[in-house]
């Protein structure tokens, strides 16, 4: 899934470790990354979404949010083609109903 910073897969997993673990030492350790490596992704992240270093967390909140987004937006997707598949089913079931009755009047 893109995103509209243009965040790279590498640091893409970089900023969802870091909300997961909720600190960058831990967050580079599950990567295998060094903190050097793993800061550097952050920074990066920071500077295509346009935050300064006055906005610390700004870029992990736009990050949370948009994916949130996405993944409800996912979920209310699969939902809705769930729903379209068993209205689809009971219409089909119907119309069978309907042409055995048929089929028994006609007898």
């Amino acid at each position: 899934m893109s995103n509209p910073w243009g965040v790279t897969p590498a640091q893409a997993r970089a900023m969802d470790a870091l909300i997961r673990y909720e600190n960058a030492k831990a967050a580079s350790r599950a990567l295998s990354l060094t903190t050097a490596a793993f800061s550097d992704r952050i920074k990066r992240v920071k500077a295509r979404m346009g935050c300064t270093s006055q906005g610390v967390f700004t870029h992990i909140l736009k990050w949370d949010r948009w994916r949130r987004e996405q993944e409800s937006g996912i979920a209310a997707q699969q939902f809705w083609q769930d729903v379209a598949g068993t209205i689809r089913a009971t219409e089909v079931g119907q119309k069978i109903a309907r042409a055995d009755n048929f089929d028994r009047a006609l007898g």
